[in-house]
This record gives C-alpha cells, structure tokens and sequence, in this order.
C-alpha cells in the first residue's frame, strides 16, 4: 500500500493554481492569504495505495470488529465528478478507521478533513479523534443523538477535566462533501465547517505528549463511521479564521468580504437620552483588525452615533449608515432609528404587561418600550376579576405569549436584568410546565435557555439555566399550592443568577447564588432564539413538556440586576414571610427522641434549613448543647437556650427555644457491663466472642453523652447476644459415650463398683447427679461409685445437666447385687442413632439444598445455620453469599439429645455492583475453587476479560456471567455516566 504526500514547497504551488471545491470548479485566488498559508506538516489526498510506512495504518482499535486484513477500499475523489479526474480518488471508511503517522504535533495544531457520510451519522460514532485514551485525553467530532448534528467533545482525565464535556456542535450532511477543521492554539479550540466558524472554547491540551494520535473514522470504543474522507490536511500551528476559508474555497478576505457583506442591526427603538449600540456581524474569515468601521447619522437631531453607541436626541426617525472597508472595498448598511419621547417612558423597566386584555392578539407593553408581546391560542386565554383586580387565565395546553426579542435592545447591559412575575397555578398545570424562559427554539432534546417552573414533576419548583451543553439548576423542595398566589423575582448578573421565592432567597449552587459562568447573549439569546422571539410566558423549550395552566397577574423584567434590597425591602409582607417560617418551627420539630424539652438526654434534630433557607443556630451554653444540637450531659440537670437565626439577603429573623438537659445515667450501662464481664469469664466462651465482647465494654469507657451510653448498651448486648462457645459446652452430651458408663453393673453384697465416669473435657460444663431407684438394695454416691447392699435388682440413675441451657441428660445403670430372685431389670437404650447429611455440598449464591436427618420415630428436629447460609425450620438451606456456611441440627427424643452438623460452599461473584463508563471493575468468584469462563450479555456496553476485569463502554446495566465446572453464577453491574 502506498501513500501520496504532498511536499510544502509543491503544496503552496498547488494552492495557488490548482483548485479546491464546493461543489462547483473555480480557480483559486492566491493573493495575500495564499502567500501567507503556512506549510503543513502532513497532506493526505488517497489518490493511490496507502501504506503504514508512508504515513497511514488501516487500525480497528476494538477487537468486536476485528484485525483490518485485505487492501483498503478508494472510491471516487470529492472533485472527480467535476474534473472527470478518474485518478482521483477518497478513502472508503466503515470497517476499519485509519491512524495517520503524525503523532505528538505540539500545543498548537489544525486538522483539517473532508467528509462524505454514507447516512446519518449514529450517537457517538466518531468522524475525528484527536488524542490518547488511556488515559483519556482527547477531542472529537461524534454523532449526538443520529441526527447528523455532530458534537465536538472532549475528556481529560490526565488533569480531571472537561469530562466529556461538549465543546460545540455542527451539522455534517449526508451523502455530500462538507469540510470539517479543528484548530488549537493556547487552550482554545476553534471549530469550523466548510471553512466558517461555527464556535470556539476552552479545550484541554490533547496533541502535545506520548501518544496522541489523529484518527479518522474509529476510536476506542464506539461504532466505526462509515462514509468517505479525502484531502486530509495537517498542521502544526492553528490556521486563522481567513486561512481555513482560503483552505475552504481559495478565496481571501477581500473576495469573501465582496460576497457574503456583513450584517448590522435593522431597526433600533430607543427614547430620548437612551444609548442603544449598532451591533456589527463579518463574516468569521475577515479578521476584525483588518476591516475598518464607520458610522453616520442623517440626522443628528434624532439620534447621533458615537463608534456604533446611537444616543436618542429628539423625537423623530432617522438613518444610521454603517460602512465597512476591507482592502479596497467598502459595503454599507443601513439601521432605521425610531426616537420616541421619553415622557410615557417607564424609568428602569425593559418590559411590563398589560394582563387585563389582549389588543390586536398582542398583550400590550406599558413600560412605554413598544415590546408588546404576540399572544398564542387566544382562545384559551381570558381575565378575571380577583380582590378588585384583573388578571390574565391561561386555560389550555396551546396558550402561550411571545416575547419579543426587541426586549433585549431595551435593557442598558444585556447581562443585567431581573424577571418578576405573581402567578398562581391551576390543577391543570401540565407536568413540567414553565412558567416562562427565555430561549425559543423548541427541541425534543432540548436547547439553551434560562426557565422557571412552578410544576417540575407536578409538584416542585424548579429554575435554573443551559447552554448548548449544561444545564445549571435551583432544584428545590418547594410545592406551590394550587390555586395560591407566589411572586418569583430571578435575576441575572453577568452569569450569576438569583432566584427570589416571595422575597426569600433560593439556594443555588454556591449559597444563595447559581454561578453559571453563562453569558444571556452568546449561550442563551444568540444560538437558542429564533424568528425574533426572545422566549415564552406559558411555554417550555421541551417539545414535550405541557403548557402552563392558571393565572398571571403581572410580569415585567427590570432594565437591572436588583439587590436584595430592592426586591426584599419593597414589600412588608416579605419580612412576614421570612418570620413565619420560624413561627412554623416548633420545639416538637427539634426534638427528636427526647421526651420533652424538660427533660433532654440526647441530640436534638435542629434543622439547617427552613423552606430552602439556612438556619443559624446559637447556644447560650455550647458545652452543653452545641450549635449543631450535640447534647453532653453533664453531672447535674442544666437549663440551656438555643437561639434559630434565619438570613435571606436583606432580611432575618429570630427565635429562641428552652431546653433542660439532664444528668448523665449510666445505671443500665453498667449492670450490662457487669453481665458481659462474667460472659468473658466463662471458659468456654470462644476466643472471638471475648474479644469482641471486651472491645464493646472497653469503648463504653468513651461514653460521655446519654445517646453514647445508649449505644454503648446496645453494642454489648448485640456482642454478647452473638456469642459462641466451644462444643463442649453447647453439646456436652457427644462427649458420653459407652466408655463413659455401664448399662449394667454386678457387685456383691458389701461390694463396690463405678457405673459413671465424666469425660475430663466436659467436666466443668456439667454438673451430675445420682440417685438408686432401690437405696435398700444399692447405693450410689456421689462419685458415680454404687454399693450393693443386700441380693437383688437396682436401678441407678445417672443425670447429666448442661450449664449451657439446662438440659438433662439420664444415663441408666442396672445392678445385680449378690444371686438375686425375681424379675430381672432391663436396661433402657441410651444411645440416639442420629445422622445428618446435605443433598449438594455446593450451591451457588440463591439456590437451595436440603439437610437429611435420619433420627428414631418420635424425635424433634430443629436447625441454625452461621456463615453464608439460611436455613428454614424445615431443613432447606438457601445460599446467602460467597463463602463456606455451617447448619446445625439439634435432635430430642425421649429426653435425649444429639447435635449433628453438615457444612456446605457457597459461589457468588464478588466484587462492586457499579462502575463508570470508560473504567475498569475487577470481578472474582468466591466460594468454589476451580476455572472461571467470563462473559458479558450486553457487548456493546462491556466487555469482561478471561480475568475477570470488566471494561465499561457505555451507560447501561449487564449481567455479568460465570461458569466453574457445572456451577453458574451471575451478577447485574450498572454502568453510569
């Protein structure tokens, strides 16, 4: 395979008179810009083979697709269908993604390529990746959402930053070539299609270190784009806006200037005294500094205009004609300036609606600006009289107002000013209904904008603000009631917004602030308005979302970023309101699980906030109650007071409360400690039971406050409530055996034998006592030594009691004294046959097997299981979680006992049930030993090694499976973003 490269000293030769294309053939004109073109480092045109030695390697970074073999595929060039150029050719992508050689260009770079998708470009799929991925550190243009409007994107996870986070969007056609060119230079990458800018903004510093690579059509993670690309262009320093469109079409400032003009504002309305500005638009190949701008006035009586700033004169309408000069051409445009008397003028306000009527289907501006708004849906709107006063019904979901854009002509700084409204919604509300927003373009995914809605999920307030990629919020617990009046003010200052609910200050993102770092002009009006509506009162920039139902009775947006003063001190009933929350607080809401406020023994519950405003609490006596409600009880009851201070900018509020604090008890904890004192006494208490047991009576001695005191007894009890003792305790009676007594016995008269002996390893677990059914024939002492006494038969019974439960154990022995007459005595079986056996030894985690007891008739069987397993009543055993599990089964019949055990293993996975897109999880089995298979049921959202290590992909959940011999065992792992 071959590659062709186009030499610097050739490529400013083939700029100058050769041709690039849009569509239809021109010459190229060199002039300045061509002369000044820097050299690229790299050019790829495919008009031939292509090999990895001479500059490009067929690569398919993910294996699901597969090692590249065979030739790679050329299909006709972009410009071969006008020059009839059969030898030009375009590379053909789809099954494979081609890396080019140049790596490591430095922090300054531009790439530029030219694309022809074969169809709609799928979310993610990557048309140019620029970077490394491990770790992560890259740029890219990708599908967002398979529109074929691209997202240009970036991750840094060498510096935890832009965490794919969207830089800027562009729309790529299907089935036509269009020009797409990344440039970088100290931190900002400019974006540009078909060699216009389409935005800039901060980007990490991807091309200047190991590895970083230009890729086309393929990354490390998502599908292949499929499609054609040719005339591939590197650099490495960022081209100027003018030097991509010279790489666009050849055509230089001057040409592009002629062609495509310029644009100023159309009609500006002002009053006298009032400074509007004359907003110029070039186009983004000519460069500012190299174009000259001119203003003036036809009549200076009306307006003047000082560097683009017109200032209202006199009442009138005149022209102000902007002149733009661009090396030896000069275009003029004119704006129709309207002055109107500023004695109707309404001082500060940009906007104010008349909400008692519609007039000619608009709601009239009475702020004297002339933004009079265009009403939707009239039908569904009507005004109704309330206290004396009119307002406006919004009664169906195809009602809304547009606002006109012209209402930002009005304001003195685009990026001060403050939307207050009273409103009342309806039962009709719809779910997610905004109040009002600014931004008009409607999606189904969404655009930028700024918004309030009183309806967020049908119940909560909610506001906040988005640019093309982020939304910013006040996501509050405040539900306003149906039917009830609220005043919001929100304001905006140069990217922080406020939010005022009935004078009470919202809690954003930073205290009582959102800092959005957003600018209203370039991230909200500029790319989210269109067809001069600023935004809408009633409606949503979610195509799904509902209109808002119920009623408005004023709206009016200030020509300033109020303070806190000015909106809270403007009305009484705002302090009210701000009181009213701490009159709503009572002593009960505090505290917690004390008694009363009489008697306190533990931590009180003091809110830190009240109806989304922080409370500050102070405490007369902060050893005894603390700011933050920790109560230390002390040796004597002490009377503290708490004061709760509430701040909403400008306005406060206090209240006190009373509390006694009473002496520390320790009464309970210390009877429970003298109980686990002689629990760790006991010799026969396991080793892990005492230390567990001493640990808990050691950190008593840390308890200081009434609620540690509780905790303190709780975690003796609970320590002391899991003991475990050595089977010789638990299960004495397994240790006596046939060695240990005899059935029968024959002494003489005035002879001795011994019948019971207790086995030393349970000697101090028991206690044992005798008793002679037949003293006058034999006794029997207290060291299990019978005595015959006179010639015949004698029952003697032996009974064992466990200390551990007092159970009782009869051994008994029959002795012949002498050469006894009559009825001979039979000994009864002291032995229980009993065996315990498991179905399956193995199961995996949630499956179940079976205990099998074999015990005489008429026995009682009960079971307890410890370790990774369940048992029922009934015997079934049910897997808890990886590990190895003990059951125990007790068996009783005839006053005997027998405890048998059976053990079984228990397989899970092991290890987290989540993981973030593009991270690793290691997974193990736990329980069976053996060869693990890994798989993974959803490949398009992980893969999992034959190790078991798990690669995220995509947001998602998957059910991991693994397989040890016969044994299957499976685990869901959510992956999020």
């Amino acid at each position: 395979m071959k590659c062709k490269k186009i030499v610097s000293g050739l490529l400013a030769s083939a700029i100058i008179t050769t041709s690039v294309f849009t569509g239809d053939f021109m010459t190229a004109n060199a002039a300045t810009v061509g002369e000044s073109m820097p050299t690229p480092v790299a050019t790829y045109t495919f008009d031939g083979t292509l090999s990895s030695k001479e500059g490009a390697t067929a690569k398919a970074y993910a294996k699901k697709y597969g090692a590249y073999s065979g030739d790679i595929t050329y299909v006709a060039g972009r410009n071969a269908a006008i020059t009839s150029d059969t030898d030009d050719k375009a590379v053909q992508l789809g099954s494979y993604g081609l890396e080019l050689a140049e790596k490591n260009i430095g922090t300054e770079y531009t790439v530029s390529c030219w694309v022809k998708p074969d169809g709609t470009i799928a979310n993610n799929m990557p048309v140019i990746a620029l970077g490394y991925h491990t770790p992560e550190l890259w740029t890219a243009i990708s599908g967002d959402g398979g529109t074929n409007a691209c997202k240009v994107w970036a991750n840094d996870k060498v510096n935890n930053k832009f965490a794919w986070k969207t830089l800027g969007n562009m729309t790529i056609p299907s089935g036509e070539w269009s020009m797409v060119t990344l440039s970088q230079t100290a931190g900002t990458l400019s974006m540009y299609l078909n060699g216009n800018l389409v935005g800039t903004a901060a980007a990490p510093d991807i091309m200047n270190g190991e590895n970083a690579a230009i890729d086309l059509g393929v990354n490390n993670w998502d599908d292949l784009f499929t499609g054609q690309m040719d005339d591939v262009s590197v650099y490495n320093r960022s081209l100027t806006a003018t030097q991509v469109r010279y790489l666009y079409d050849g055509k230089d400032e001057e040409t592009v200037f002629k062609e495509e003009g310029f644009t100023v504002t159309d009609e500006l309305t002002m009053f006298q005294k009032e400074k509007r500005t004359i907003t110029v638009t070039l186009p983004s190949a000519v460069a500012a500094e190299n174009a000259t701008i001119s203003y003036q006035s036809k009549n200076e009586d009306v307006a003047t205009v000082d560097n683009g700033t017109v200032t209202g004169v006199g009442v009138g309408e005149t022209t102000i004609t902007t002149s733009v000069k661009v090396g030896a051409t000069t275009l003029t445009k004119d704006t129709t300036v309207t002055v109107e008397s500023s004695d109707n003028l309404k001082e500060g306000i940009a906007a104010e609606y008349d909400l008692t009527q519609i007039v000619d289907g608009k709601l009239k501006d009475v702020s004297g600006r002339g933004n009079d708004a265009a009403v939707e849906g009239e039908s569904g709107i009507s005004f109704v009289e309330e206290d004396g006063k009119t307002v406006m019904k919004m009664a169906s979901n195809d009602s809304y107002i547009k606002l006109p854009l012209s209402i930002m002509d009005s304001l003195t700084d685009k990026e001060q000013f403050t939307i207050e409204t009273t409103f009342a919604k309806s039962s009709a509300c719809g779910n997610n209904a905004w109040l009002f927003c600014l931004g008009s373009k409607v999606k189904n995914s969404g655009t930028n904008y700024m918004f309030l809605s009183p309806n967020f999920e049908s119940k909560t307030l909610r506001a906040g603000i988005k640019d093309s990629g982020t939304e910013k919020l006040f996501g509050t617990s405040i539900q306003p009631a149906v039917d009830t009046y609220y005043t919001v003010d929100m304001v905006f200052n140069k990217g922080t917004v406020k939010l005022y609910w009935n004078g009470q200050l919202i809690k954003g993102d930073d205290g009582t602030e959102l800092k959005s770092g957003y600018s209203i002009m370039d991230d909200v009006v500029t790319p989210g308005t269109e067809n001069g509506i600023l935004g809408y009162i009633g409606k949503s920039c979610w195509a799904p979302d509902k209109n808002y139902q119920g009623k408005v009775a004023s709206f009016k947006i200030y020509d300033k970023a109020m303070t806190d003063e000015e909106i809270q001190l403007s009305d009484p009933k705002y302090q009210e309101a701000l009181e009213k929350n701490l009159e709503d607080l009572t002593v009960a809401d505090i505290l917690s699980s004390n008694a009363s406020a009489s008697e306190v023994k533990y931590n009180l519950n003091l809110p830190a906030t009240l109806n989304e405003i922080n409370v500050t609490w102070t405490s007369d006596k902060p050893e005894v109650i603390s700011e933050k409600g920790i109560v230390k009880n002390g040796a004597e009851d002490t009377t503290v007071t708490l004061t709760a201070t509430i701040t909403s900018g400008a306005l406060t509020a206090d209240k006190d409360f009373t509390f006694t604090v009473k002496a520390l008890d320790k009464s309970e904890l210390t009877a429970t400690i003298e109980k686990a004192q002689a629990l760790v006494s006991n010799p026969y208490v396991a080793a892990d039971t005492v230390s567990a047991v001493q640990t808990a009576i050691a950190d008593a001695d840390k308890a200081a406050t009434q609620s540690d005191v509780d905790k303190a007894v709780k975690k003796i009890n609970k320590a002391m409530n899991k003991a475990e003792y050595v089977d010789a305790y638990v299960n004495p009676f397994e240790y006596i055996n046939s060695s240990s007594y005899s059935q029968t016995a024959t002494v003489a008269a005035g002879g001795t034998a011994r019948v019971f002996t207790l086995p030393d390893s349970i000697k101090d677990t028991v206690t044992v006592s005798y008793a002679s059914a037949n003293p006058d024939i034999a006794a029997i002492d207290a060291n299990g030594v019978v005595t015959g006494l006179k010639d015949g038969y004698a029952s003697v019974v032996t009974t064992v009691t466990a200390k551990y439960d007092g159970f009782k154990m009869e051994y008994q022995t029959v002795v012949t004294v002498g050469t006894p007459t009559g009825k001979v005595i039979t000994p009864e079986p002291q032995v229980i046959n009993v065996t315990a056996a498991v179905k399956d030894a193995t199961i995996v985690k949630g499956q179940t097997t079976q205990v099998t007891v074999t015990a005489p008739a008429g026995a009682t069987v009960t079971y307890r299981a410890k370790g990774a397993v369940a048992v029922t009543s009934t015997g079934t055993i049910t897997g808890k979680k990886g590990g190895t599990g003990t059951v125990y089964a007790t068996v009783i019949v005839n006053g005997k006992k027998a405890v048998r055990k059976v053990t079984v293993n228990v397989g899970d996975i092991s290890g987290k049930g989540t993981v973030k897109v593009k991270k690793s999880l290691k997974l193990s089995v736990k329980g069976i030993s053996g060869k693990v298979k890994w798989s993974v049921n959803k490949k398009k959202l992980a893969t999992i090694s034959s190790k078991g290590v798990l690669k995220a992909k995509k947001k998602g959940k998957v059910t991991v499976t693994a397989k040890v011999g016969n044994y299957t065992m499976k685990k869901t792992i959510t992956i999020k973003k």
